[in-house]
């Protein structure tokens, strides 16, 4: 008797009901670039233009941390953040995004690192969204 396999794994299944032994799985990355943020935008979004016809659009967005110390002393930490979307994400920015706007996004980490006329090295790490919308 023939065993008949109609899934796409048919190798492995036939290994397996042979031998007993699975194929060795490869390992998926377990790292992942993915960011939600919620905060204030503190500047007026930016627009660009390329040539190609891609479109870009920046901001800054703020995110409030308050905690209290050991102590007992509230401690209340600003931070600021570059965020840049592209073509349709920057069409939703340009559209209804304004400072003073409380915003939720999704996105990913993206860093560059470069020279100025002087030698210094600088480095900065941008948000770069995938998807945007008004916070309530």
């Amino acid at each position: 008797m023939e065993l008949q396999f109609e899934n796409a794994n048919e190798e492995q299944a036939r290994m397996l009901v042979l031998t007993g032994e699975e194929e060795p799985k490869t390992k998926k990355n377990p790292e992942k670039n993915l960011v939600f943020m919620e905060g204030i935008v503190t500047s007026e979004p930016f627009p660009k233009q390329f040539a190609n016809g891609n479109k870009l659009a920046m901001f800054t967005l703020s995110y409030i941390n308050n905690y209290r110390t050991k102590t007992g002393e509230q401690v209340r930490i600003t931070e600021w953040f570059q965020v840049i979307s592209w073509n349709k994400v920057a069409d939703v920015v340009m559209n209804s995004v304004h400072k003073g706007a409380r915003v939720k996004l999704k996105g990913r980490l993206r860093s560059s690192a470069w020279k100025d006329q002087a030698g210094i090295a600088h480095r900065r790490v941008q948000i770069v969204a995938t998807e945007m919308r008004q916070a309530a």
